[in-house]
Order: structure tokens, then sequence, then C-alpha cells
């Protein structure tokens, strides 16, 4: 399993996720005018496949991007949400990893037994196992990955509807 590092900060990829209805898909459509800091390393892009969905991460510098992919609303379980406090901040893998090689997913096979909650109210969706995270980091706009001991243990996203 691999292990993430977190680094606190204001500056978050910013974009728009929407979720695609008619697709059964995420979409994030990133800001023009990113920072060289939000783009660096992003010419060489890879994953890793959270069942269906996709974390973008960027080969360089190891660092998750965004999600998007297949992700049905099929298998979805309406309910009310407690989103948890979210602190802004950067997301990348850290050593031991497997090689990134440019447009080759990596699988997180320990997602394949994850839930998918959402909250018509709020907007939020969890995928997750749901234990209990250390700590929340929202590194994309409305994206935020939930980690325990440094390992992924759900992600909550609020896409806008399409």
């Amino acid at each position: 399993m691999w292990h993430f590092s977190i680094a606190d900060s204001a500056t978050i990829i910013e974009g728009v996720l929407e979720y695609r209805a008619a697709e059964y898909s995420l979409n994030f459509a990133r800001l023009p005018g990113l920072s060289p800091e939000q783009t660096s390393g992003q010419d060489d892009l890879t994953s890793i496949a959270v069942g269906t969905l996709q974390l973008e991460i960027a080969v360089q510098t190891r660092a998750l991007l965004y999600a998007w992919g297949y992700f049905p609303n099929t298998a979805w379980v309406r309910r009310p949400l407690a989103p948890p406090e979210m602190k802004r901040g950067s997301v990348s893998l850290r050593p031991p990893l497997p090689t990134l090689s440019r447009g080759v997913a990596l699988e997180y096979i320990a997602a394949k037994s994850w839930r998918i909650e959402y909250d018509e109210g709020s907007g939020w969706l969890y995928f997750g196992d749901g234990a209990a995270a250390e700590r929340v980091i929202l590194f994309a706009s409305n994206t935020a990955i939930s980690l325990r001991a440094d390992k992924v243990v759900a992600l909550w996203l609020r896409p806008l509807m399409v």
C-alpha cells in the first residue's frame, strides 16, 4: 500500500468538478491562469484508479491534482452526510513507490470494497471504507482526501450536477 505526504498550503488546484449524469462520470476542468507550482510536472500525467474513479497525478512531482472518471450514480446510497473539517493543502505519493509512467494508471486495490454515499441536500459525495480519518485535505476545488496513518481511507467530492 502506498503512503502519502501532506504539505499545508493555502493554494489548491482550482477548477470546476462536474458530475455528468448522462455519462455517469466526473470531470474536472482546471481554471486558466494557474500558477507555475500548480502546473509543474503536469505535462506527464498518470492516475491512481480508485475503482473506476481516477486521481490524476503529476509524474514528476507525484502530486495529486484532481479526480475524474466513470462513477455511476446508480450505486450511490442517498443519505445525509456530515463532511469533516477539511484543511487546504497538497498531497503527494511518497516512497517507496511503484514506477510512475505517463498514461499508465495504478490500481488502488483497497478501494474495491469502498461504499459511495451521496447527500442531495449538501451535494457532498463520500467514497470510502468507513474508517475514521486523522486528516482530511482539500487538494483541489471540491475534492478532498481522507488519510489515516498516511493511507487513503476516503475521498470527499462535491461536484456540480450537470
